[in-house]
């Protein structure tokens, strides 16, 4: 059998002059991967960016939904919740027009193209009840779902997280597979949630390795130490925070780097860079450079110039980061209880340090700073690894037997066409 169709419904989409986020950057990837497999998947995602001169063009078509589908559920949001606006009231608001969205522009697109499966995430319930409405079967790749990010926040579902909880639950029952990056992941969203008896393999995702490269100079003086991702307590600011003075007090050529936007919320109610601006003595807080969000184009370069990516969040199951720097020959230091400890291996293409030990973090980059060339075996080895384990096509490819599977099913016991049911708003 052929592959299938495949339709992927994302809600980002890198360009050349914004971040995409993760989901973007994946369903970029997985797009990518799927045609060099000889795939044809035609992509599903949100309004379109200003036109942009050097805009990759892609072989596969990139269809946007139009502006106004979106531009409703923010004013919703911005009239309801003007000082205090709830992300969790602003996470269900749009993904209900977004769930609107798809329901109205979808079936045309089914038809043009020939769209015999739909893959999309699972974040947000936008797809749920898309079978019903299409009669296609859905293949879900699992990420950080409501309940997760509450949760991890510290804070209570609200009714308007109770709702989107219920939407991506609907979402789970109605799919016909379900997959995810790390078995980490697998095994949270296993525990947490009531999944359908539908199959859930582990997937790994992949990475550009022609696009992200490793640096064709000699390596800099400095060991830069990249975080990259926003700047939260979820995403390990504050373990980062609590290490930064003492290894940039016992090594000289540290240097730490941060890519991503910073939030107000370190310990003192500020942003992160004026926290550690004022927390460390100015001969090491000179030593820090913050650059914000950057373009996903820029990235590369950012990680040619740096010696590992450091990623300390136990939440983050399987970030593209890590890939990412792994491919520009980067070892990558993370912590155990994330899902990168499947792919790490110790001593080879990086390091795992235990949870919330700051002295094993401390002790761990003041050695790769003081042995640069092991830190850059380690970086080869990462290289290494990616290109054997990870690459867009080895990606794709299992995806693309999901999909398979999923159209046989459908062919096989048929799907109900049923109108949907709607959801409060």
């Amino acid at each position: 059998m052929n592959s299938p169709r495949i339709g992927l419904v994302t809600r980002e989409w890198p360009t050349s002059r914004e971040d995409s986020g993760g989901i973007g950057t994946y369903f970029r990837n997985l797009a990518v991967g799927l045609s060099q497999c000889g795939a044809r998947p035609v992509v599903i995602t949100g309004p379109a960016a200003e036109t942009e001169p050097d805009e990759p063009s892609y072989p596969f078509p990139v269809m946007h939904l139009p502006e106004s589908t979106l531009g409703l559920a923010r004013r919703l949001v911005e009239r309801l919740y003007p000082e205090t606006a709830s992300y969790q009231a602003a996470a269900y608001h749009t993904a209900l027009q977004r769930r609107d969205a798809l329901k109205r522009y979808l079936v045309p697109l089914i038809t043009q193209y020939g769209i015999e499966v739909l893959v999309g995430p699972l974040w947000g319930g936008e797809l749920a009840d898309l079978t019903k409405h299409t009669g296609l079967p859905v293949v879900l790749r699992a990420s950080g779902l409501m309940r997760y990010i509450v949760r991890a926040n510290g804070d209570p579902l609200d009714r308007h997280g109770r709702r989107l909880d219920q939407l991506e639950q609907r979402a789970l029952n109605s799919c016909a597979a379900l997959y995810a990056p790390s078995s980490v992941a697998l095994r949270e969203l296993l525990d947490c949630i009531n999944t359908p008896n539908v199959p859930h393999p582990v997937i790994p995702s992949g990475v550009d390795c022609d696009l992200f490269t490793p640096a064709h100079t000699l390596p800099a003086p400095r060991c830069r130490l990249l975080f990259v991702g926003r700047l939260e307590p979820q995403k390990g600011m504050t373990l980062l925070t609590t290490i930064l003075p003492t290894v940039l007090d016992r090594s000289r050529i540290a240097d730490f780097w941060f890519v991503g936007r910073d939030t107000p919320t370190a310990p003192d109610g500020g942003t992160w860079q004026d926290y550690l601006l004022d927390a460390c003595p100015q001969r090491l807080s000179r030593r820090c450079r913050f650059w914000g969000r950057l373009p996903w184009s820029g990235m590369p370069e950012i990680y040619r110039r740096c010696a590992a990516l450091l990623v300390p969040s136990t939440r983050d199951r399987f970030p593209n980061a890590a890939l990412e720097a792994m491919a520009c020959r980067l070892p990558v230091i993370a912590s155990a209880g994330a899902g990168l400890a499947e792919i790490i291996q110790p001593g080879h293409n990086g390091l795992i340090i235990p949870d919330r030990s700051p002295g094993a973090w401390a002790e761990a980059l003041c050695a790769l700073a003081a042995t640069p060339r092991q830190t850059r075996q380690l970086g080869h080895g990462a290289r290494s690894y990616v290109e054997q384990h990870l690459s867009l096509t080895a990606a794709a490819e299992p995806v693309i037997e999901l999909c398979r599977q999923a159209v046989r099913r459908r062919t096989t016991r048929g799907v109900p066409t049923d109108s949907l049911e709607g959801l409060p708003a």
